[in-house]
């Protein structure tokens, strides 16, 4: 990636119209990172389930949620989704929230993107009224543990994952957030 092309990087927030287009990427991402560690028939339970347009759509117009996206000449090469918690974990009588997803194209991978697709998602956490940001992070996804640890996240808890009958080993990642 050259500096030329990350300076080509436009952001703006997902609409309805990227559904298709967003289940694709997070399709894409998640089976360039992590297909080589599952069997096809639970991978395409997992994918059904979670990366359909119509499931897209459906998160892009929860008013709970927020999408952005990264993009080079209008493809999608980053993007962020944040939302209600929903990690299995009791974040006691304060307002959370949970970073769903943040994935990126290979070739944009330690160009800024990713960076800037986190500082969205906190400075969105903080203007929803939420102290804590939560995520969940593969065990063993060593580059994105150092990232979230970058961010100022923390290790609070684990839990299992379920992609398809297949059952990952994750960890609960927490973030303050001052508002």
């Amino acid at each position: 990636m050259t500096a030329a092309t990350v300076s080509s990087v436009t952001y703006r927030d997902a609409t309805a119209d990227d559904a298709a287009a967003l289940a694709a990427f997070w399709r894409a991402c998640f089976c360039a990172t992590f297909e080589h560690l599952y069997r096809p028939d639970d991978l395409a339970a997992f994918l059904a389930a979670s990366y359909t347009p119509a499931q897209q759509f459906a998160e892009i117009l929860d008013a709970a949620a927020g999408h952005r996206l990264a993009l080079i000449d209008g493809a999608i090469v980053g993007a962020c989704q944040i939302g209600k918690l929903g990690l299995p974990i009791d974040p006691g009588p304060v307002y959370s929230l949970e970073l769903k997803r943040l994935y990126l194209a290979a070739d944009v991978k330690g160009a800024g993107v990713g960076q800037t697709l986190m500082d969205w998602a906190i400075a969105q956490a903080q203007a929803r009224g939420a102290t804590q940001l939560y995520l969940g992070v593969w065990r063993e996804n060593a580059r994105a543990q150092r990232f979230y640890a970058r961010n100022g996240f923390e290790k609070v808890g684990e839990y299992q994952f379920p992609v398809g009958a297949h059952m990952d080993d994750e960890d609960i990642l927490l973030r303050r957030l001052s508002v």
